[in-house]
């Protein structure tokens, strides 16, 4: 493509067609992606705060620990 900064794509149409939406992410889910990143839960929440269906520090307050993958209780 020219010049090297150009958006190109292809749009396909179809009357029957639906949009649907990806809902928040869960304290479970979090565990599991701060295990992958190999980073820390606080620092997953923290960027990742917007989507969260969950608050941050409601959840580590209220919740019954729950052990990890990482080996740590969360």
């Amino acid at each position: 493509m020219w010049p090297g900064s150009s958006v190109s794509g292809l749009y396909f149409a179809h009357p029957e067609s639906k949009y649907f939406a990806v809902g928040k992410l869960g304290r479970d889910q979090m565990l599991d992606y701060h295990f992958r990143k190999g980073m820390t839960l606080q620092e997953i929440e923290k960027w990742l705060g917007p989507y969260l269906n969950y608050e941050p520090a409601k959840a580590s307050e209220t919740a019954a620990a729950v052990r990890c993958a990482c080996g740590s209780t969360h």
